[in-house]
This record gives C-alpha cells, structure tokens and sequence, in this order.
C-alpha cells in the first residue's frame, strides 16, 4: 500500500501543531483561563502650537446667582483660565507687568488676594493680552507664592517685549521682558529695561 496518504496527513497535522503553537507564543491570552494581554499605546506626540498674532480671548465665567468666590479661588480659577495662552508662549519673550503676593507694597498700597485681583482685572481691561500667572506652576519664576500678569504677546527677542513696554509708556520697573518656558529657572529669565 501507498504511504503517500499517511505522509501528507502527518505533514498537515505537523504544520498545523506548529502554527498552533506559533500563535500560542505569539498570543497567551488565547489559552482558557488567561487575560486578554494590553499592548500599551504608543506615547502621545506632542502637538506644537505656533504662537497667535492676536492674543486669544477667554470669554468671562458664567454668573451663578449666589456664588461669590473668595479671591484666592478668583485668582485661582482666572489663572486656569489663563493658563493655555501662557502654554502657547512658551519658549518666547513677553511682557511682565506685574508680581504681587499678598503683604507686597507698591506705590502706597498694601496687596491682600482682593487687591491683587483688583489690579489684574484692571490691566486686564487695559491690556486685553494680559493673563494672571501664579508662579509656583512655572520654574522661570525666582518665588513660587507670586500672582504675575503678563502679556501673553510671544516676542523672539528680550528686546522686543521691553520695546512693547517702551510703547506703551511704561516706567522701567513697570514693565519687562520675561521668558516662558517650562525647562529654563530663573537664570537669565527676566531682561529688565
């Protein structure tokens, strides 16, 4: 008799075994009993954002009749706010208007949380670039416990954000370059005019 048959069978069977385990190795959680295996997702590529010509408006918070936040909670919520055109300034130059903690004295007046947001708002309104920063969330910042309004207008250059304060008419101490960046500290991140 012909061993033809015997041997074709042997082989696909043989094959079959392989490719069995094959796909075992490659895939364990086939097996009754084991948990499907989670190949983790790949790291998200960061996206890089090209700085606005415009600053960007954040439109006001909603009223709720009856909720009247405490200013640090105003400061607070108003610096989230805030925080995504600062992001989109990162790695450039921009005006500093502003740094006040509570207990700072300037030109006569003593800062509590109410001052402080009293006088963001109004630069706000003067300047519609302007976003309240606190300064523990950036390393640029020599104290971390300091509310900072900037302009969140990117410059290239040191010399180009002190020129926008010259601008604007300024006092020297007023207004300065600062640097935003979210590796650099405090070295050489601030050009005063």
């Amino acid at each position: 008799p012909s061993r033809t048959p015997w041997v074709v069978a042997s082989l696909v069977l043989v094959t079959l075994l392989l490719a069995g385990a094959a796909l075992l190795v490659l895939r364990p959680d086939l097996l009754p009993g084991t948990a499907p295996t989670v190949t983790p997702a790949a790291a998200p590529v960061p996206v890089v954002v090209a700085p606005a010509a415009a600053p960007v408006v954040i439109p006001p918070t909603t009223y709720v009749p009856g909720y009247s936040p405490s200013p640090t909670t105003s400061l607070t919520e108003q610096a989230a706010a805030d925080s995504p055109r600062l992001a989109a300034t990162a790695g450039y130059w921009v005006p500093q208007l502003s740094s006040k903690r509570a207990g700072t004295s300037d030109g006569g007046i003593t800062y509590d949380e109410q001052g402080i947001l009293d006088h963001y708002r109004g630069l706000a309104a003067q300047y519609p670039g302007a976003a309240l920063v606190w300064s523990g969330d950036w390393p640029v910042f020599r104290n971390s416990d300091y509310w900072v309004v900037v302009v969140a207008q990117p410059f290239t250059t040191a010399a180009g954000a002190n020129a926008w304060c010259d601008a604007q008419g300024f006092g020297s101490d007023d207004c300065f370059a600062k640097k935003i960046s979210w590796s650099d500290g405090p070295q050489g991140s601030t050009v005063h005019r």
